[in-house]
């Protein structure tokens, strides 16, 4: 984990700790259950930090069961870890509280106090990590507010119930040595500290005393290991840096053991006038979900980097009680930088509703587009007043920290509405298209009024600022059926033009300005088509059938500042009109991705991504504002990848994510998924070209990184992934790893002094070997390289920059 200074020319000084084993057994914390949203409610040993329904915690409180107690204790855990400002709800003598592993941990200036009285054990109540000598009118206070709160609501006695306690990320303990701050931070729901020492501090005063501990060792690695109530608390072996105009050299430094039992550090030669920190490109990767079928649908990344998740749960365990695996509800997330989950919403009705798209405006509020069957899930000012049909779409704008809807409206008639994806021009209108079976669909300033025939007809509507109105709507269709892949795109450029793509299999389908003007194939044979839509909603910029001689899918569309429109999709054709570019005559399908000018005119490029072996598919896309497409989908077995995160195929469906350049090379593409099926179907990119992707596995083994959750929950869950694929050329490379004997070593180039193995994202220590910026050697990694089993392989340089991710297998 890694920090901005918080002064020139410090002396950091970071410790992972309360990595913890229980070798005696004991009960955990539990919580209670009242009312239909699943608010849950701490016990007096624990807290729950996350925003949480007051008016269902305020029904009747019931006692849960063991396998309930299970599961809620299984759900805390998976909380990413924050601070808590004590406000009553712990000891005078902690300014802040936290939960870890299952424990209560305070904190004041000088002390760090874990409790760890279990409820039928004996010995030590409490491990105190005391800072000798350190001063106890030290400030403290929180770092990086959260969005989240907690609340407690214990026993019935309102007057010892304490709500809306703010949270945060880090908390700072300022000068408790001379010049030296205390930071306390989590990571991955284990607790981590840093000491700053500033220039001409010494950091030869910092001491810890572990008060109640009956035995305080070191292991053969380093580690400091300390023995209390019958837990093991290990404190990794801290490793120390120093950094300048970014770049990072390595100090020595290792625990010193007194014969009191205390410890303190060790450190090598170091600069007294720059920063020493001592700490003990796949940025993140996670699952989420609950034990039924959970799948994310639409991901948005904002300028600050943090990314915004939507998605449908059919899991009590992870939405709240009303979702039963009968009916789902909608869930959308917001996840940090660097893939800590801090803020999240759940809404839905009694029965299904399926969230298919999520747009993001300026200010963070959410545009969320699906379809609902539920009766009572019109609000107020809704362009339909009540569900019309057995579904209806629906549009949603609110705030993801605070849950306030601005508007929640149906669209829809006596028919179906479903597939639907969504967008937003500047002033905040929401463009939905999607497919409808409802002949009386609500319709203003149509370019066509009437229902084209069909099984089902595409649509797009206009919604107006306030969503109580359509500034347009119209039917897309002919006398056959549309979107009927169940996927489609809209996007809207910065003049207020709006694009459509889905498939159609009309003949008659409404054309104008036409790049292909006729529908190639049988009757039952499918075509994309790409619709252009003017400010006003009332004519065709261009509208035309899109693809080649064999089925073809539109399910993505993006738009970029000149008007030309990005189409991502599914072909099994071997050319399209417009273009050059051919693929092989095969019975499976490719991924496309073609871009066409502002008229429709002209394909400007044409590629196909896929494989003989598999089929392949587009299912989402993004351009940014230098012209690059990212799409995300998925991808059968024998897909060349190209500086891949991933390179090799697992089984079932993996996720296909993609970079092109504005001239259609592909210059990045990767699989990303585990021996079961996965999907991408949405996908975001950052300012900085960092690559976000959601969509669905069911796989036991997909490839985690800095996880929320690094197991699947039951069933299918939905991932979140974040991708950088911006290589370093004078970043680490590996080329190849081998096990020889006991030692792990790992072969490349570009290996700094002080360049450390990671395997599954978890450091492990390197002695260098003879050549140590080409090979290196780790022993404690080979020790992690089990018969049978596919180890995760990475290596990081002093400077902090990692290489490419390689994956070894040591034989049966």
């Amino acid at each position: 984990m890694k920090f901005r200074s918080l002064r020139e020319r410090t002396i950091r000084i970071a410790i992972l700790v309360l990595s913890m084993v229980c070798v005696t057994s004991g009960t955990h914390p539990f919580y209670q259950v009242g009312g239909r949203d699943q608010a849950r409610v701490t016990g007096s040993r624990a807290s729950l930090a996350q925003q949480i329904s007051v008016a269902s915690i305020l029904e009747t409180l019931s006692q849960p069961d063991p396998a309930t107690r299970r599961r809620l204790n299984e759900d805390f855990a998976r909380i990413p870890m924050c601070f808590e400002a004590n406000q009553g709800q712990a000891p005078e003598s902690a300014q802040f509280v936290s939960a870890s592993a299952g424990r209560r941990l305070l904190l004041n200036p000088i002390e760090a106090t874990l409790e760890l009285r279990q409820s039928n054990s004996a010995g030590p109540e409490d491990l105190r990590m005391h800072l000798v000598n350190a001063d106890p009118a030290a400030q403290i206070h929180g770092l990086d507010l959260l969005p989240t709160r907690a609340h407690y609501f214990i026993g019935n006695n309102r007057d010892d119930w304490h709500t809306n306690i703010p949270t945060f990320a880090r908390v700072i303990c300022e000068k408790v040595y001379p010049g030296v701050d205390l930071i306390y931070y989590g990571n991955q729901r284990q607790l981590e500290y840093d000491f700053v020492v500033a220039p001409g501090a010494d950091p030869d005063r910092i001491k810890l005393r572990f008060e109640g501990a009956q035995k305080t060792v070191l292991d053969p690695e380093g580690n400091l290991i300390v023995l209390a109530g019958g837990t093991e608390v290990r404190h990794e072996k801290p490793v120390a840096y120093q950094e300048a105009d970014g770049e990072r050299s390595e100090v020595p430094v290792a625990f010193s053991l007194f014969a009191d039992g205390s410890a303190g550090f060790e450190l090598g030669a170091y600069d007294p006038s720059r920063e020493l920190v001592i700490d003990p490109v796949l940025v993140f990767s996670t699952y989420l979900g609950g034990s039924e079928a959970d799948v994310g649908r639409g991901i948005f990344v904002d300028s600050g980097g943090n990314a915004y998740v939507l998605g449908d749960s059919r899991s009590p365990d992870f939405t709240n009680d009303t979702a039963d695996g009968a009916n789902a509800n909608i869930f959308i997330g917001k996840f940090t930088p660097g893939g800590g989950a801090f803020a999240y919403a759940f809404f839905g009705g009694p029965k299904d509703e399926v969230a298919t798209g999520l747009a993001i405006d300026a200010a963070g509020n959410a545009y969320i587009s699906g379809s609902t069957q539920s009766e009572n899930f019109a609000a107020p000012g809704s362009i339909n007043p009540v569900l019309l049909g057995a579904s209806d779409a629906f549009v949603a704008k609110l705030n993801p920290a605070s849950g306030a809807f601005f508007y929640l409206t149906l669209v829809g008639g006596s028919g179906d509405e479903s597939a639907v994806s969504i967008a937003i021009d500047a002033p905040g209108n929401a463009y939905i298209s999607g497919k409808t079976t409802s002949t009386d669909f609500p319709t203003a300033n149509a370019i066509q009024p009437s229902y084209g025939g069909g099984d089902s007809d595409a649509f797009i509507s206009k919604i107006s600022l306030d969503g109580k109105s359509l500034v347009y709507s119209t039917y897309l269709g002919g006398t056959g059926t549309e979107n009927l892949a169940g996927r489609c795109g809209v996007a809207v450029d910065s003049a207020g033009n709006a694009y459509v793509a889905g498939d159609t299999q009309s003949g008659d389908f409404p054309l104008s300005n036409a790049l292909r003007s006729s529908k190639s194939g049988s009757a039952s044979s499918l075509d994309a088509y790409v619709s252009k839509i003017d400010p006003t909603g009332s004519a065709f910029v261009y509208s035309t059938y899109f693809g080649g001689d064999e089925d073809d899918f539109g399910f993505g569309i993006a738009a970029d500042s000149s008007g030309s429109a990005y189409i991502a999709g599914r072909t099994k054709s071997t050319s399209f009109t417009g273009s050059s570019s051919t693929r092989p005559l095969v019975g499976t399908a490719d991924a496309f991705v073609s871009k066409l000018n502002a008229a429709g005119s002209t394909v400007s490029y044409l590629t196909f991504i896929g494989a003989a072996n598999g089929d392949e598919s587009a299912n989402a896309i993004v351009v940014d504002a230098s012209g690059n497409a990212y799409v995300a989908g998925s991808a059968g077995n024998g897909l060349a990848t190209v500086k891949s995160v991933q390179s090799y195929f697992t089984g079932g469906d993996d996720v296909l994510v993609a970079r092109l350049s504005s001239t259609g090379t592909v210059n990045f593409s990767t699989y990303l998924g585990g021996s079961g099926d996965e999907t991408g179907l949405a996908i975001s990119v950052d300012p900085a070209g960092s690559i976000y992707v959601t969509g669905s596995t069911d796989s036991e083994d997909l490839l985690t990184s800095e996880a929320v959750r690094t197991e699947n929950a039951g069933g299918t869950d939905l991932f979140v992934a974040k991708i950088d694929p911006n290589t370093d050329p004078n970043g680490p490379l590996i080329y190849n790893v081998v096990l020889i004997g006991k030692q792990l070593r790992v072969f490349g180039q570009n290996f700094s002094n002080g360049a450390f193995v990671l395997v599954n994202d978890s450091a492990k220590t390197t002695n260098g070997g003879q050549d140590p910026s080409q090979i290196l050697h780790s022993k404690q990694a080979g020790k992690k390289a089990k018969p049978g089993k596919t180890i995760q392989i990475q290596v990081e340089n002093a400077n902090g920059k990692r290489s490419n991710l390689f994956f070894f297998r040591r034989p049966d």
